[in-house]
């Protein structure tokens, strides 16, 4: 199944961005709830800036200690 899958789908290329994902939050007051677009595209914004930080961080190493 997973050879048919990297085959099926070698040549497709996705974007991230909140047209390409679809995103339902559950409170407990307020019940099932779809994300809009750009609510999902300032999360993956915001994840997508976290992880650019993390990888700058590593390239730098641990900090020194005086």
């Amino acid at each position: 199944m997973k050879n048919y899958f990297l085959e099926s789908f070698k040549d497709k290329v996705v974007e991230s961005g909140g047209k390409n994902k679809e995103v339902a939050m559950m409170t407990k007051d307020n019940g099932p709830k779809q994300l809009e677009e750009a609510e999902i595209d300032a999360i993956v914004t915001e994840i997508e800036v976290e992880k650019t930080e993390a990888v700058e961080a590593a390239k730098k190493g641990p900090p020194r200690e005086t």
